[in-house]
């Protein structure tokens, strides 16, 4: 996507079939970048021995312990580039969401909130997501509702959006 961005100054990087082909392209020489964050002690190790050097995050928000690696939005050099690559981050934001269908009424959508809320706190859930390195990081129910909320976008930039993931 970056690299169909008028004024990219990326260079093109070959498609891997596997996220395993992906993590081990860099340590083959066969890419430069494109090494999804993968949270395990390889991972960690390959960053630590700079095996691997992360260029860019493309979230919607950095990363705490990568504050370092740049954000695809920061590197926008004008408002309409900025919202173009906004809108190509939302889905980080969005992540692997649970919805309910409209019309649920509002006392059943706080008590599936209470729910959600008390899982993600969960210490045995949080001490297997620990022992397998996952990251968890989720939104309340009141944070994703607001973010989605908050996503607005303009038919220009929707325009301009579909032209660059075209090419």
């Amino acid at each position: 996507m970056l690299l169909n961005a008028p004024r990219s100054r990326t260079a093109r990087v070959v498609a891997f079939a596997t996220a395993a082909a992906i993590a081990l392209a860099p340590m083959a020489a066969s890419a430069q970048g494109g090494l999804p964050l993968i949270r395990d002690a390889e991972a960690e190790q390959l960053l630590r021995d700079l095996q691997i050097n992360l260029l860019l995050q493309t979230g919607a928000d950095k990363h705490p312990e990568l504050a370092h690696v740049p954000n695809m939005i920061d590197l926008a050099k004008t408002t309409e580039d900025k919202a173009l690559l906004a809108l190509f981050s939302s889905p980080s934001t969005i992540g692997r969401s649970i919805a309910a269908p409209p019309g649920v009424p509002p006392e059943r959508v706080t008590m599936l909130r209470e729910a959600f809320t008390a899982t993600i706190k969960d210490s045995a859930l949080l001490e297997e997501a620990n022992r397998l390195k996952l990251e968890l990081d989720p939104l309340d129910g009141a944070a994703l509702q607001a973010a989605i909320a908050g996503i607005s976008v303009a038919p220009d930039v929707v325009a301009r959006a579909r032209r660059v993931a075209e090419r």
